[in-house]
């Protein structure tokens, strides 16, 4: 039996999955805990300038991402030599590319709120580093190496936590903590520096990881919109303690997105190979399905039932005005999430329909949020939970009927 082969069996598809979850949760344990901490340290005004600054990285970061995922289902359907050493000479040029749009993005960082020229050239400098360390992610998801995911998903997390702790307690205030948040992103990227494939110039792979990766870059910047466009409109629309109570509403909602954004990578390389050698997609499928709903139904039910303990407990009793609208704030990012799952596996099958649909539903909540009776922190929530129920109906239909068609092999 193939190695590729093996890790569809049912045993190896349920061990990656679980392995990249429990290694994503911890990773979540972390940078909640970096939000419990900062959040109990700063005042709201404050936390909601680290809240947009966070957006932002989010933002910059979300194409890089979507390499990652590009890279992993390349890997995934054809991993040959010739392909491995593409990825070799494309990361190679994504570092001088990145290196060039940081160089121009300078200027454009003086304008935003809350970024001072040191915050922003911290953010840029990092970028290379994302970007590489992007590639080389989806090369060991494609390739199921596991432990290389897992180490740098760790690093990441502890250089940003600890370091960041340490800036603050230094004195060093919002920068020192956007320079650690910076620096944890070089710590991911020497874990994996070592798998970067020798380039060869005669296997170019760029065009087609591109095209791979267009999808998925729509799907990272409909999850920046639809999860964090409030931050940036609150900012600009509430007071700053109102904006304080959306930053603090925004950690639970990153926490169960983020807690299971992994189970998309391990998904894509998974959906992919199954429909390749003719395995059941359901039996791949099932994995994901249980941790998905393992997370999602308890923090729900939490939500409903304890609210002000959660909040109490995660961010501090500061923030306790948000609790009756926290409920609301958790079922709408589960449903994102949902449709985020649902989009990777209907693109995995072919149909690109998914990522156009989950934009145009972030880009319509991001509207209807600007009108004018939409001026507080329920009336944005109803909003959001509204539009992303609706595009979780509309993102399960398409994925239904793409599972229930015939895949070619």
């Amino acid at each position: 039996m193939t190695l590729r082969a093996a890790t569809l069996s049912a045993p190896m598809v349920l061990a990656p999955a679980t392995v990249i979850f429990v290694s994503s949760n911890v990773v979540n344990v972390g940078n909640l805990a970096f939000n419990m901490a900062f959040s109990r340290m700063m005042t709201p005004e404050v936390f909601a300038q680290l809240a947009v600054v966070l957006t932002i990285k989010l933002a910059l970061l979300s194409v890089l991402v979507s390499l990652q995922m590009a890279v992993s289902q390349v890997v995934a359907a054809k991993p040959g030599a010739d392909t491995l050493h593409g990825i070799g000479q494309f990361t190679r040029r994504i570092w001088v590319w990145l290196i060039l749009t940081a160089c121009v993005l300078a200027p454009v960082f003086a304008l935003v709120p809350y970024i001072n020229v040191p915050i922003g050239l911290l953010l840029l400098a990092a970028l290379p580093f994302a970007g590489v360390m992007s590639t080389l992610r989806g090369l060991a998801f494609g390739r199921v190496q596991v432990a290389r995911v897992v180490a740098s998903a760790q690093a990441e997390m502890l250089v940003r936590l600890f370091g960041a702790l340490l800036a603050w307690w230094a004195g060093w205030g919002l920068t020192g903590v956007v320079a650690a948040i910076a620096l944890s992103i070089v710590a991911g990227w020497i874990v994996l520096v070592d798998l970067l494939p020798r380039p060869k110039p005669t296997a170019p792979i760029g065009r087609a990881l591109f095209l791979a990766a267009s999808p998925f870059a729509i799907l990272q910047l409909a999850q920046v919109l639809a999860l964090d466009g409030d931050i940036l409109l609150a900012s600009i629309r509430l007071p700053g303690a109102d904006a304080g109570q959306i930053a603090a509403l925004s950690l639970f909602q990153r926490i169960q997105f983020f807690g299971l954004f992994a189970l998309a990578s391990i998904l894509l390389p998974t959906i992919v190979a199954a429909a390749k050698h003719g395995h059941s997609l359901w039996q791949a499928l099932r994995p994901a399905a249980q941790l998905f709903g393992a997370v999602t139904l308890p923090l729900i039910l939490c939500a409903a039932v304890f609210p002000d303990l959660m909040i109490s407990l995660l961010v501090g009793p500061a923030y306790l005005a948000a609790s009756p609208v926290l409920w609301m704030a958790i079922l709408s990012a589960a449903a994102f999430t949902f449709s985020y799952l649902a989009g990777t596996v209907a693109i995995a099958l072919g149909c690109r329909l998914s990522a156009p649909i989950l934009l145009g539903a972030a880009c319509v909540q991001l509207a209807v949020m600007t009108l004018p009776h939409v001026d507080d922190i329920p009336s944005l929530l109803s909003v959001k939970l509204s539009v992303q129920g609706l595009a979780a109906i509309a993102l399960f239909t398409l994925t239904l009927r793409r599972l229930r068609a015939p895949v070619s092999k």
